[in-house]
């Protein structure tokens, strides 16, 4: 049998489920305020409320590392394209560079000239 699934069909499977357990949560947080209104801080609804929540918070959380582990996910996909800059021999910014072969750290070119 061929398989039916699209990578772009799995994908929006996953936004939908991470919104779903967004809602969940929040709706989770939602009611533990109000009940923690009307009772007052007396009895234990607001407790049982902020832990499903803290609950369902540590499942999305590993069910995104469990994702991005997986490839399903990829970091930086988000709407607002990541921008990394690095020098002229690939390092990234801060690092020292090994391609010179002299051991030493770059000297900054202004400080030198003064």
């Amino acid at each position: 049998m061929e398989n039916t699934h699209t990578p772009s069909v799995t994908i929006m499977a996953i936004k939908i489920l991470i919104i779903v357990f967004i809602l969940v949560i929040l709706y989770s947080l939602g009611s533990a305020l109000i009940f923690l209104v009307k009772d007052h801080g007396e009895g234990d609804r607001t407790v049982k409320r902020l832990t499903w929540r803290i609950g369902l918070s540590l499942v999305l959380f590993l069910f995104l590392w469990f994702a991005h582990q997986q490839g399903w996910i990829e970091s930086g996909s988000g709407p607002v394209p990541r921008r990394v800059s690095y020098s002229k021999s690939g390092d990234p910014p801060g690092r020292v560079s090994t391609n010179s072969g002299s051991g030493r750290a770059p000297s900054n070119s202004h400080a030198s000239s003064r």
